[in-house]
C-alpha cells in the first residue's frame, strides 16, 4: 500500500500499465536467480506476478492498455506455472499447471464482463469474504494446517479449517468491516479535507 501511495504522490501511476510488465520482469528475474537486491522484498517478487496480473486484469475490465495487460497476462501465467511446479512437487505438473491456468482463465471470463448480468447475493457476499481471508489465512489457517493435520485424518481436519477460515473470514466481513469502514471512511476523509484546507496557509510564506 505504501509503494502504490508513493507511485502517486511521484505522479507516475499513470504509467501503471508499464509498470505491471516491468513487476512481472523483476519476479523472472527473481525466479532465474538474478541478484536484485533489496527491491525483491520491495515488490515482493515470490508472489508478485499475482499481483501485476490482478492490476491488468482490472485494466482489461476497464477496456484500457488492453494489448499491454494481455502480455502481462501472458507472462504472470507463465511465471506462476513455473513457481507452482516448482514449489508442489509432489504434485503432477500437469495438474498444478492446469489449476493455475484455469484460475487464471476464469479471471479473463470476469474481466471481460461476461458475468456483468448475473446477479446472485452469495456471490456479493463470497467476494466480500476474499481480502479477510485473504489476511488471515497465512497466519491462522496455514498454521493450524501446519500443527494439527499430521494425522490419519488430516484430509478432513484440512476441510474443516478451510471451512473455519471460511466462516471467520464471513464474520470479520460483517460484524467489523460493514459496521467500522464506513467510520474509519468518513474520519479520513475529514482529516484529508482540514489537511488540503490548510495547505494554502502552511505554504503562504512568513512574512
Amino acid at each position: 500500500y505504501l509503494l502504490i501511495a508513493v507511485l502517486m504522490l511521484l505522479n507516475v501511476y499513470r504509467f501503471y500499465h508499464w509498470l505491471l510488465l516491468g513487476w512481472v520482469a523483476l519476479c523472472f528475474a527473481d525466479f532465474y536467480g538474478v541478484n536484485i537486491g533489496w527491491i525483491k522484498q520491495l515488490f515482493i517478487t515470490s508472489y508478485g506476478y499475482y499481483f501485476s496480473a490482478g492490476g491488468a486484469f482490472y485494466h482489461i475490465y476497464q477496456g484500457r492498455h488492453r494489448r499491454l495487460s494481455v502480455i502481462t497476462l501472458i507472462l504472470s501465467l507463465g511465471l506462476a506455472v513455473l513457481v507452482g511446479v516448482d514449489r508442489f512437487k509432489v504434485l503432477p505438473y500437469i495438474g498444478v499447471g492446469f489449476v493455475i491456468s484455469f484460475c487464471y482463465g476464469l479471471m479473463w471470463i470476469i474481466a471481460s464482463r461476461r458475468f456483468d448480468d448475473i446477479r446472485c447475493n452469495l456471490l456479493v457476499v463470497a467476494g466480500a469474504i476474499t481480502y479477510p481471508l485473504y489476511l488471515l489465512h497465512l497466519k491462522i489457517g496455514n498454521i493450524f494446517m501446519k500443527h494439527f493435520t499430521v494425522t490419519a485424518n488430516g484430509i478432513l481436519l484440512n476441510f474443516i479449517i478451510m471451512v473455519a477460515m471460511l466462516l471467520v473470514s464471513w464474520a470479520v466481513n460483517r460484524y467489523f468491516e460493514q459496521s467500522v469502514n464506513p467510520v474509519v471512511r468518513r474520519g479520513l476523509e475529514a482529516l484529508l479535507s482540514r489537511l488540503y484546507n490548510s495547505m494554502p496557509r502552511l505554504l503562504k510564506p512568513a512574512n
